[in-house]
């Protein structure tokens, strides 16, 4: 994940991060602190605190904003980066059929990342701090009172390490069941005229309501197991919130704790239980981006030759050619073949019997698993091939694009001579 990060704002938005975990404690300090004031009738001073609280609070307010503005630089910088470093690894070596798994991949799962680890990683640093600053500003009122709260709190962060597993799995169940509805769909629409044509609507209905089903079933479990996890974490915390609290009380009762320290220790131990509750939903929604970043972390640069000669082709060698997908399972099978320059070949065969496969090899999309492929005498690597495939390759963008493909041509080289 490093090499997607930018260093510079990564840093800057830890610093901030931390900085506006420091609102709640100060919230804390100065909510306790106006009891302190009633208590004192020090109108001067009063005055004077007042001040400084509002000053404070606008200051927190500013760097709030700046933590957003600095958390949707650092999304942006991700996103670029990982889309530029897709078009530039082996991510882009895939069949037409898993076009639109890929497209999945690109518009759900690295959303997912952005939206349920990145943000939720600076969120868990923000709470951190704010559970830190709360207990610094408890601990300093009662360190008794904060340690019966706080023992309480502390219980809820394990439960969710006992849903953690399920709810990766279960991301992971969803993100391949929606690919798989997306290349449904694609195919469906692309086909449609066919699909009237052969009174195949019904047939097509049928097999999406069972895609979508599974679809939707996935996205719904997912999200009930962390429903399940809040639950039993709301559960714990909510049964227990009145026990310290009713222990506090006492401990003002006997002139063990004055009534300023009891609010700071309450109020502070009530936003230490908030914050835990708030770490465990990021905790939870990390381990749910958890499968798409392991994929994003699969795919692998690719080194690609910008400078490739465009050289006659006079001879074109296999050499004891042998390829398969899979191990153990041979596609082609020790293959030899010599072409010349001027020579017209028809390649025939059934389908899945390797025709598209060896063409693959011939112009070096695919590397033989055993043997070699040669062009005068030289790698084919070292050479560009030219095909006009079955289907129309049309970009979306202008006519002068698609002639060249986005590269600088004189004019002559159209003209016939």
């Amino acid at each position: 994940m490093k090499k997607f990060i930018n260093k510079k704002f990564f840093a800057l938005s830890i610093l901030l991060s931390c900085l506006s975990g420091l609102e709640l404690p100060f919230g804390t300090w100065s909510y306790s602190e106006i009891f302190s004031l009633i208590t004192e009738k020090n109108i001067p001073n009063t005055i004077r605190m007042v001040a400084v609280i509002t000053i404070a609070q606008i200051l927190l307010v500013i760097i709030k904003y700046l933590n957003t503005r600095i958390l949707n630089r650092n999304i942006a910088c991700f996103n670029q980066n990982v889309r530029e470093f897709l078009m530039k690894s082996n991510f882009i070596e895939i069949s037409e059929n898993n076009v639109s798994k890929q497209i999945s991949f690109l518009s759900n799962d690295l959303n997912l990342i952005e939206e349920n680890y990145l943000k939720q990683l600076f969120q868990l640093i923000s709470m951190i701090v704010t559970i830190v600053g709360t207990s610094i500003v408890a601990v300093g009122n009662s360190f008794l009172l904060t340690l019966v709260f706080i023992s309480f709190a502390i219980f809820s962060s394990i439960i969710p390490k006992f849903f953690s597993k399920k709810t990766a799995q279960q991301s992971n169940n969803w993100s391949t069941s929606t690919g798989t509805y997306i290349t449904f769909m694609s195919d469906f629409l692309k086909n449609i005229r066919t699909v009237l044509n052969y009174n195949a609507l019904d047939t097509f209905i049928k097999k999406g309501q069972k895609i979508i089903t599974q679809s939707t079933e996935n996205k719904r479990l997912r999200d009930n197991t962390i429903a399940k996890s809040n639950f039993w974490v709301n559960i714990f915390v909510y049964s227990f919130d009145f026990l310290p609290i009713g222990i506090g009380i006492i401990m003002v009762i006997k002139g063990m704790l004055t009534l300023a320290s009891f609010v700071a220790v309450q109020y502070s131990s009530t936003w230490i239980i908030n914050s835990f509750y708030s770490i465990n939903s990021c905790r939870n929604q990390m381990s749910s981006a958890k499968p798409m970043i392991d994929k994003l972390l699969s795919f692998k640069p690719e080194e690609f030759d910008k400078n490739i000669p465009n050289s006659n082709l006079n001879t074109l060698t296999l050499n004891n050619i042998s390829f398969g997908y899979k191990p153990g399972e041979l596609v082609l099978d020790k293959i030899n073949l010599k072409i010349k320059r001027g020579d017209k070949l028809l390649l025939t065969g059934k389908s899945g019997q390797g025709k598209s496969t060896l063409l693959n090899l011939l112009t070096g999309q695919l590397k033989p698993t055993k043997g070699n492929v040669l062009v005068n005498g030289m790698t084919n690597q070292n050479y560009t091939f030219s095909e006009v495939q079955q289907t129309s390759q049309i970009f979306n963008d202008t006519l002068l694009f698609n002639l060249t493909l986005g590269k600088k041509l004189k004019l002559s080289n159209f003209l016939c001579k």
